[in-house]
């Protein structure tokens, strides 16, 4: 039988993180005005890395550096920032992984706690389609700041993964699912099988307990 395989993308799939990143390729070609932007991005991450991290505050603020955007000019600016940051960033391992099992018929999604219009041009230069991220609320064209939904977000990417299972036929599958981080342990339990991609070391703690298998990506060009 066909599974569903599931992918977090920030260092799991991607080498760094493709909000962090995003932030910084927008400031340097002026995308984003706010010259104190890295600095205030890096106090939730680090927020973020010890799990405590609110993810609409993270919204609100990366999204509200883009307000004075229409959706259209963010397309248009993260079509080429992933074309020219990100593309050289993926794991090799990970993109084959992808190829195998789309070939095999495996339904691939990719899981992100980062917002959508980030994910989907990323998801799109690695040929997945389906895709589970933070919706962000447009109104006249821009972004509001304000998120729509469930933030697929630590508990909320199994909420966030079942309503897609439902919605789309899928709740009979096998799930396996790849992540290298410690606020995806909620989803790592859900699923029939989990894998630690280049884990951070809480979630490397907890797979050695609960027998996840434990993966060693390179990106050989960094």
């Amino acid at each position: 039988m066909n599974k569903v395989v599931v992918f977090d993308l920030d260092h799991t799939l991607v080498h760094g993180d493709t909000s962090t990143m995003w932030g910084e390729y927008a400031l340097k070609h002026g995308i984003i005005k706010d010259k104190d932007y890295l600095k205030k991005e890096r106090d939730l991450m680090a927020l973020y890395a010890q799990g405590k991290m609110k993810v609409e505050d993270y919204i609100a603020f990366s999204s509200g550096a883009l307000s004075h955007l229409t959706i259209d000019e963010i397309s248009n600016d993260m079509k080429k920032y992933v074309l020219e940051v990100v593309k050289e960033r993926f794991f090799k391992e990970g993109q084959e992984l992808i190829a195998s099992f789309k070939k095999s018929l495996d339904t691939v999604i990719i899981i992100s706690a980062s917002a959508s219009y980030i994910v989907h041009e990323v998801a799109s230069y690695l040929n997945v389609d389906k895709v589970i991220a933070v919706d962000v609320k447009v109104a006249d064209n821009k972004l509001t700041g304000i998120i729509e939904g469930t933030a697929p977000f630590r508990e909320g990417k199994v909420f966030a993964l079942e309503h897609y299972l439902k919605e789309h036929n899928l709740t009979d599958k096998e799930i396996w699912f790849y992540t290298d981080s410690i606020n995806d342990l909620p989803l790592c339990k859900y699923a029939h099988k989990a894998f630690a991609v280049n884990p951070d070391s809480l979630l490397l703690a907890q797979a050695k307990d609960l027998g996840f298998e434990v993966l060693s990506w390179q990106n050989e060009g960094l």
